[in-house]
């Protein structure tokens, strides 16, 4: 990995980086038991952008988010979650069939990962739940042009807002172009 969190604090803060170049089944960060801040970065082109894993809670808000394609963008496979993804734009991450942007894969954390008010563009599968007991909230986020899916939760594939009314404010999520002008 490029730059490994382990065993640290909430006052770690990583601002400003361009992190990438993480190369076959490494990441640009890797975060194990620890819970950094990361925010104001970009993270491209590297196999995977971010993995979290053991009793991490990381606070990830206001980077992009590209070209981390065979791996993702975000991969939780941590025993905790109550942390937020929020204010992030992901573009292209994931493009091989089957790989999501975010892959919410682990036993049963203990409080929800909130991913809220991100604007995800391209890639295969924009959320993938791995895990039929996994706890997240979905909240005021922008999907656009993923290839399979935005959502998919184990064996269903959603693929517009009307389908997901299990999950709460899904109503606050935009599926399609948002049709913005400049």
């Amino acid at each position: 990995s490029i730059v490994t969190l382990k065993n640290i604090s909430s006052a770690t803060i990583i601002e400003g980086l361009t992190i990438s170049g993480a190369s076959s089944g490494n990441y640009g960060i890797f975060i194990e038991n620890a819970s950094p801040v990361i925010k104001n970065s970009h993270i491209k082109n590297n196999y995977a952008g971010i993995k979290i894993a053991g009793n991490s809670m990381p606070d990830i808000n206001h980077n992009i988010f590209s070209g981390n394609n065979t791996g993702g963008a975000i991969i939780h496979n941590g025993a905790v979650g109550g942390y937020s993804i929020d204010h992030n734009t992901f573009l292209n991450n994931g493009i091989t069939a089957g790989v999501a942007t975010i892959l919410l894969d682990s036993n049963f954390p203990n409080s929800p990962v909130t991913i809220k008010n991100n604007i995800f563009i391209g890639g295969a599968i924009g959320v993938y739940e791995a895990n039929t007991a996994f706890n997240f909230i979905l909240d005021n986020n922008l999907f656009y042009n993923q290839s399979e899916a935005y959502l998919k939760r184990i064996s269903t594939i959603y693929n517009n807002v009307s389908a997901i009314n299990d999950l709460s404010n899904a109503a606050k999520n935009i599926v399609g172009d948002p049709a913005l002008e400049l």
